[in-house]
């Protein structure tokens, strides 16, 4: 399947829940309140955009993206649609 995301979007598949920090160590924060901004991990799946390209691993704010469940190499897998404005940082390991 080819997926082509348009005006400054892409998929990304979150990390499951339990494994949401870096190789380092670092855990990512999660939300106390509804009004607290949350962040998520995940790898870029399927991008038109040069900076961000298939692979990249990005923290995301979480409270933002919408989600779609695609069969991807035999599994259901939940993507998150993501604007490049909602990426906090990207993660080189």
């Amino acid at each position: 399947m080819t997926l082509t995301p348009k005006n400054g979007y892409l998929f990304v598949e979150a990390l499951p829940v339990g494994q949401d920090k870096t190789v380092s160590g670092i855990i990512i924060p999660k939300n106390t309140s509804a009004t607290d901004e949350q962040l998520a991990q995940g790898t870029v799946r399927f991008t038109s955009s040069e900076e961000y390209p298939i692979g990249t691993e990005i923290l995301f704010n979480n409270l933002t993206p919408d989600n779609i469940h695609f069969e991807i190499d035999g599994k259901d897998t939940e993507l998150f649609s993501i604007h490049v404005d909602n990426i906090t940082a990207t993660i080189q390991r």
